[in-house]
């Protein structure tokens, strides 16, 4: 298994896998198409934290442009 998992993160491009405990979860195919459509759009990407309860929001885009939530 170590020897399996060594090929793979010396894949270039390749920067860890994706786990729980001391073994790799399989990620779903619809999640890497998710990816892949949002890499393809040409839109910045960043990381987003995760609202927390009580944070402001204010949707810029989509059905709900323009509503703010406290």
């Amino acid at each position: 298994m170590e020897a399996e998992r060594a090929l793979v993160v010396t894949t270039p491009g390749v920067n860890s896998l994706v786990g729980f405990g001391n073994g790799p979860t399989p990620v779903a195919e619809s999640e890497i198409n998710s990816v892949r459509a949002l890499v393809a759009s040409g839109l910045p990407l960043m990381p987003w934290a995760y609202p927390q309860p009580g944070d402001r929001v204010r949707i810029e885009a989509g059905r709900s442009a323009g509503w703010r939530a406290f």
